[in-house]
């Protein structure tokens, strides 16, 4: 179990200033910081190799689930280890926009 708890803060204080910010957002910026540390868990298998051959991508592409009139969207955010929080906000908005 994690503690959240700076991170509410944090977005509460952006709220406060006028900041718009989801936990989404949060959350995949999180996730893209993470995968800094564990690399690992941001590779690409390549079935036409030997067994267990991989590579690691330098590109954080993180999807995200929405609902939409149509059903389910599974949209993908692109370097989103390039993207400030705001960005990655921004980026979220214009998808939603985009799955209405």
């Amino acid at each position: 179990m994690y503690d959240v708890t700076d991170i509410v803060s944090m977005r509460e204080s952006l709220k406060k200033g006028g900041t718009n910010v989801t936990m989404m957002t949060l959350f995949i910026k999180t996730f893209s910081i993470a995968l800094l540390k564990f690399p690992l868990l941001n590779t690409l298998y390549h079935p036409e190799s030997a067994p267990f051959e991989y590579s690691t991508s330098a590109s954080h592409n993180i999807t995200v689930a929405m609902d939409s009139p149509h059903g389910l969207a599974v949209p993908n955010i692109k370097s989103v280890n390039s993207l400030s929080m705001l960005q990655v906000q921004a980026e979220l908005n214009r998808l939603r926009d985009l799955s209405k």
